[in-house]
């Protein structure tokens, strides 16, 4: 059993989601998709004061052959479980679960799991499985006692 957190622990908690909450606001800003929520589907975005410029193309280049040595190695074989913690707005659930895996992934930030949501709901690759099975179950707060 855990100990109950304390009032400066949740205030940490809530800051650290309001954080996340506001980088996945100004990512998909005029409804543009970023690399961090799916990698397929990304666009390209010129930055301007207070967004930052993403280029998926050069996401590809400089982490591509890794990323997708990762997801082999995780998504070897259809059917398997996989936890994800702190999966921000999705991407690498939402790319295990095109790829066959059941995967439940957690984060401190609504506004990110709200992102994630959209995606897999936008969902239009289907390998494997004929559907992602990924899911995003909704946040709950910690209540002490």
């Amino acid at each position: 059993m855990s100990a109950p957190l304390t009032p400066e622990v949740r205030k940490l908690q809530e800051a650290e989601g309001a954080f996340f909450d506001e980088m996945a606001r100004s990512r998909s800003l005029d409804g543009r998709i970023s690399y961090q929520a799916d990698l397929r589907r990304a666009t390209r975005r010129i930055g301007r004061p207070g967004v930052e410029p993403e280029d998926p193309r050069m996401f590809e280049i400089q982490q591509g052959a890794y990323r997708d040595r990762y997801l082999q190695l995780v998504a070897h074989r259809p059917g398997g479980r996989v936890l994800e913690v702190g999966c921000g707005p999705g991407w690498l659930a939402l790319e295990l679960g095109r790829r066959g895996q059941i995967v439940e992934a957690y984060d401190v930030s609504p506004g990110a799991i709200a992102v994630a949501r959209q995606m897999l709901a936008e969902n239009p690759f289907t390998e494997v499985s004929g559907k992602s099975t990924t899911t995003w179950p909704t946040p709950r707060r910690r209540t002490s006692g």
